[in-house]
């Protein structure tokens, strides 16, 4: 499940492509790390949050901030769809909407008759069959749940507190749409673990301690970020510089195809890190690139060889700005200013 949904990640954004291999890799290495326990039940759990949590590091890290909630909410529905916690007409309401025309509107004074209709709609379904008779008869708690600048922090009125995370989301939807989104990381919190929510901060050495001399780390350029001074600082401390020339970069540009070539040759044979920059440049020198990466990125290679590369996405996400070989191969990672207070923070620690 988790492998598909990586896999279908591409219909967003061409950069979001992961080969089966790297994905073993990432399973496997999961497994290693999950708690040893001689209970089975308790083993078969542990690994389940070890290779879920791992799979989430692995897609966010390599994600754009404004794709990471719909990965995030793609797991949680599928996560629960396994369980069998994702009613099929909630779920399919969730996702379609829908607007039926029904009584009159007792919200008209805070509501546009759209949403009413929308209300209506959703009472069509077995769990929601008293919506709108209580809606009805104590519409102004309702008014004032949906008067609150943040409806989905605050109990539902009545009885509709106490009902699935799910059927509540329903109800904002139909209700306050405005707030689907901030009330679908409560949601992914509530229903599956907050643990999903918390984005992954960029760091560095905590990257390269995943990358190996097979597994080359790609830069997913954003604007004002460079990756030289990560690459750089990193390899000051690990005795990786340009001085003793086991670090290279090379900026692609017009005839600096060959001088790459022989950089990926040379520190595979002898051992050293090599930043390929701007690949996204040199579209039809991309396939020697390939191919070149098949030979050099595996296990005859130097166990001190590492390869980077960055390249910018294309205006259009339908656009491939590199192969998709290529993008299968590597780590990625992207560099983005954090959004909100904890992040920011975080960040600036």
């Amino acid at each position: 499940m988790l492998y598909f949904l990586l896999n279908s990640l591409a219909i967003i954004d061409h950069f979001y492509q992961y080969s089966l291999q790297a994905f073993k890799i990432v399973f496997f290495r999961a497994i290693h790390n999950a708690e040893q326990s001689e209970d089975l039940q308790t083993r078969i759990e542990t690994l389940k949050e070890s290779i879920t949590m791992a799979t989430y590091r692995y897609a966010n890290r390599g994600m754009f901030e404004r794709h990471r909630l719909i990965f995030n909410s793609q797991l949680a529905f599928n996560i629960l769809k396994k369980e069998g916690k994702l009613p099929a007409e909630e779920f399919t309401y969730l996702i379609n909407g829908s607007a039926e025309p029904g009584s009159d509107n007792p919200l008209a004074d805070c509501i546009q008759q759209y949403q009413w209709n929308c209300v209506t709609a959703l009472a069509r379904l077995g769990a929601f069959s008293n919506l709108v008779s209580d809606i009805n008869g104590s519409a102004k708690r309702w008014r004032e749940w949906i008067q609150d600048e943040q409806p989905e922090n605050q109990p539902l009125p009545q009885d509709w507190k106490n009902k699935t995370a799910l059927q509540q989301l329903c109800i904002i939807r139909a209700l306050r749409p405005d707030r689907l989104m901030t009330a679908m990381r409560r949601f992914i919190a509530t229903a599956v673990s907050e643990k999903f929510i918390e984005p992954v901060p960029f760091n560095f050495p905590e990257i390269f301690a995943d990358m190996s001399r097979t597994e080359p780390l790609f830069f997913i350029i954003s604007p004002g970020v460079d990756p030289v001074r990560d690459v750089e600082a990193l390899g000051l401390k690990k005795g990786f510089t340009f001085e003793n020339g086991k670090l290279k970069s090379i900026s692609l540009g017009q005839g600096q195809e060959k001088n790459a070539e022989n950089g990926v040759a040379n520190m595979a044979k002898q051992g050293g890190w090599i930043l390929l920059q701007n690949i996204h440049l040199m579209s039809k020198w991309q396939f020697s690139l390939e191919k070149l990466m098949d030979e050099c990125c595996s296990d005859s290679a130097h166990v001190d060889f590492r390869l980077f590369i960055s390249a910018e996405p294309a205006a259009d996400p339908a656009v491939a700005a590199v192969l998709p070989g290529i993008v299968q191969m590597c780590l990625k990672c992207t560099n983005e200013p954090p959004t909100g207070m904890k992040a920011n923070m975080m960040r600036a620690f």
